[in-house]
């Protein structure tokens, strides 16, 4: 027979023969609770079976979806450049189109002076043309009294116009010259000027768009024909002007 005395020494009473896990204190915290109480969160601590604590895994980041080819910003400026392009390059297309109408209209419309000014750039013009900027008129070839040399002498009188854009002279805006025999004539000097020679009228300065009208005297060497010739001053240009005179 079974005593429920308690044995000596053991502490045991036969109330711990109905505790729970067979006597003794039953634990103070429940299964899957830390010791201080609070219940574990999902990203915490875990406590796998007969180890340390470990890190749950975090979640990695999703990634960001590529933007659209549409949506940058490079895209539209290489289509805004091509689109400047093209219509640039039909403004051009229009204008050349346009250019031979133009012409024709101009063609039709031409002057006296536009055909003066055709013939000038084609080179010798008789009595009167185009010589640069400046319109050339040969008025008179005329025997005059003798130099002081007492030679026979030849006054030529020119009507020029300034067609430029800045007030010059005769003389530095043109090349006078007259021939007799193939041979270029001296300039005369008189101890007494003819009635109607100027011999500074050549340097007077003409503003543009105005005319004037010079006299220049040369020194005969027989009474052969004369021509006079007035062409650039530099003598490079392709125009002009010349007539052949009789001596009377």
């Amino acid at each position: 027979m079974t005593s429920n005395q308690p044995t000596p020494g053991t502490g045991w009473t036969p109330a711990d023969a109905n505790a729970p896990y067979g006597g003794g204190s039953a634990p103070t915290q429940p299964y899957g609770m830390p010791q201080n109480g609070a219940p574990y969160q999902q990203g915490q601590f875990t406590q796998p079976v007969g180890g340390a604590p470990q890190p749950s895994p975090q979640p990695q980041p999703e990634p960001q979806p590529k933007k659209p080819w549409y949506k940058k910003w490079w895209v539209w400026l290489i289509v805004a450049i091509v689109i400047i392009c093209i219509i640039s390059g039909s403004k051009a297309g229009n204008k050349d189109s346009a250019q031979p109408a133009s012409s024709s209209a101009a063609s039709s419309q031409s002057t006296s002076s536009a055909t003066a000014s055709a013939s000038s750039a084609s080179g010798t013009m008789d009595t009167e043309g185009d010589v640069g900027n400046y319109h050339v008129k040969l008025v008179s070839a005329v025997k005059s009294s003798a130099d002081y040399q007492g030679k026979d002498t030849i006054i030529v009188t020119y009507e020029w116009t300034n067609n430029s854009d800045s007030a010059t002279s005769f003389a530095a805006a043109v090349n006078p010259k007259v021939f007799q025999n193939g041979v270029s004539l001296n300039i005369a000097v008189y101890t007494e000027s003819p009635q109607g020679y100027d011999p500074t009228s050549e340097l007077n300065q003409v503003q543009p768009g105005a005319t004037q009208d010079v006299t220049l005297a040369y020194t005969l060497t027989d009474s052969s024909d004369v021509t006079v010739e007035v062409d650039d001053l530099l003598g490079v240009g392709a125009s002009k002007v010349t007539h052949t005179y009789t001596l009377s």
